[in-house]
């Protein structure tokens, strides 16, 4: 195998281990623990927190969890107090989710690498979300960058906030927003849309607030885990606004189609 291709396979399992379902709730239940023992709707309760309020697991998809999670070693079941059972993360556990978060980081920076991100320039990530990307695409473009991180969740944004005061970040600004940006016409170098789009109501509105933030040469980084390539291409196609530049590893690269003048 050459070095290139190996490095594509490990790409691949990189994704398919940060972005599957089971993955994701897995490290969510073991950074919920990793504080305290909690109680099954304590956890439920901490991962819809720790994710801006974005996701919130059923009871049926945790339980079994915990218990498979038991059987490896990786939690343990406390005696129950006041009618409710607690989980304690083991030293197995701790061991398991120091794996789990450098996985994470990795997957992370591999994903902003493929957007060729560059000191000084002015991003956009879409649909921050909590603020997984904040901090990496923050360093990436320097002092002197600006990121623009949008979210409609408010709780979503306090969370980008305290990341952004916790590392001193001064190059990060919040946009509390469904799609309107608020920002100049062809004022960006990148945008990113991670893992939102099939989320919004209006697509095209959110490809055409985009395509008018973004410079003529600027770079639309994407990526969905939820949608198949078909249906990324089609929307795209269907908008009439980007063409696919790259298919990369991780994410889809898209530049702006030039409008007849």
């Amino acid at each position: 195998m050459f070095l290139g291709e190996e490095n594509a396979e490990q790409k691949k399992q990189l994704k398919d281990d940060a972005t599957d379902p089971k993955w994701l709730l897995r490290h969510g239940v073991l950074e919920s623990l990793n504080e305290k023992a909690m109680s099954c709707l304590e956890i439920i309760n901490e991962i819809n927190k720790s994710t801006g309020g974005t996701w919130k697991p059923s009871p049926d998809s945790i339980y079994p969890l915990l218990t498979n999670l038991q059987d490896d070693s990786y939690v343990k079941e406390l005696p129950t107090e006041k009618g409710f059972k607690r989980y304690k993360l083991t030293q197995n556990g701790k061991d398991l989710l120091v794996k789990q978060i450098k996985s994470k980081d990795k997957f992370i920076q591999d994903t902003i690498q493929e957007a060729h991100l560059k000191k000084g320039i002015q991003v956009l990530d879409f649909g921050c979300g909590p603020g997984r990307y904040v901090l990496a695409v923050s360093k990436a473009i320097g002092a002197k960058g600006k990121l623009y991180a949008l979210d409609t969740a408010p709780l979503a944004l306090e969370m980008v906030r305290q990341i952004v005061d916790e590392n001193k970040l001064r190059n990060v600004k919040t946009i509390e927003s469904d799609c309107d940006t608020g920002l100049p016409d062809e004022e960006l170098d990148v945008a990113l849309l991670y893992d939102a789009f099939h989320g919004f109501v209006d697509q095209k509105a959110v490809l055409s607030e985009l395509y008018r933030v973004l410079k003529p040469k600027g770079v639309l980084s994407f990526s969905d885990i939820h949608l198949e390539e078909k249906d990324i291409i089609s929307s795209f196609t269907r908008c009439n606004l980007f063409k696919l530049k790259s298919k990369n590893q991780l994410t889809y690269t898209f530049i702006k189609i030039e409008k007849a003048k």
